[in-house]
């Protein structure tokens, strides 16, 4: 917000300043003798941290690196620190600590390392305050995404394919399914079986980050429908 309160002299006053009033304001003056005369004063408004990204609040580990990304603004220029649960972090041979303009960095670089799963927060502090953000970088399994593709139906068997992203080798599926029948005219209606619950066992040598199961459900007699 613009006023003038101004005693002998011209003069902009700024009210309920906000940070898009930052920036080169010019004063030109002009009498009509002579070339104008201009002169640029820099206003720099101070406000508290603030903390943005696209980053998910959590992070799968997968083999390699794991990069967590903070971006921060502030006024006067924040002070970032990394933590781990609930002490800082330091760069060392498996951590390495990177700044990129409004971006800080936390890079682990033995993403194979379970000592690497834990609650990461980035820290950013001025005088007018500080904030915060948490990311956890953990390594459980991804859900598991259906092929309608590959998956299809027979008489008395449904193959299923499905595809799971995990750092670490699977050690167990678990699957349910249960047959359910249309009841009547009414689209939408329908009733179910108990569900069956079937123990797959993973594979412990796959020590791939995508794994893809195929498997062959007996169904017995053709229902109607199936989910």
């Amino acid at each position: 917000m613009y006023g003038a309160e101004c005693t002998g002299g011209s003069c902009v006053s700024l009210t309920n300043t906000q940070q898009g009033d930052a920036g080169a304001y010019t004063c030109t003056a002009d009498n009509g003798v002579g070339a104008p005369h201009a002169a640029n004063i820099f206003l720099t408004v101070q406000y508290p941290p603030q903390i943005s990204s696209s980053q998910d609040k959590q992070v799968q580990q997968h083999q390699g690196e794991v990069r967590l990304e903070c971006e921060v603004e502030g006024e006067p220029k924040p002070v970032v620190t990394w933590h781990k649960n609930t002490q800082q972090v330091f760069p060392s041979n498996t951590v390495k600590i990177k700044e990129s303009e409004a971006k800080n960095y936390l890079v682990l670089l033995d993403a194979s390392s379970s000592s690497s799963f834990g609650n990461y927060s980035c820290l950013a502090k001025n005088i007018l305050g500080e904030a915060k953000k948490y990311i956890e970088v953990h390594g459980r399994p991804s859900s598991a995404v259906f092929s309608i593709m590959d998956s299809k139906p027979t008489r008395t068997h449904y193959y299923l394919v499905w595809d799971v992203k995990s750092p670490t080798p699977i050690l167990e599926y678990r699957l349910l399914y249960r047959k359910i029948i249309k009841q009547g005219q009414m689209r939408g209606t329908y009733e179910g079986d108990d569900w069956t619950n079937v123990i797959i066992p993973g594979d412990q040598f796959n020590t791939g980050i995508q794994t893809q199961v195929k498997l062959s459900v007996h169904l017995g007699p053709p229902p109607p429908v199936w989910e």
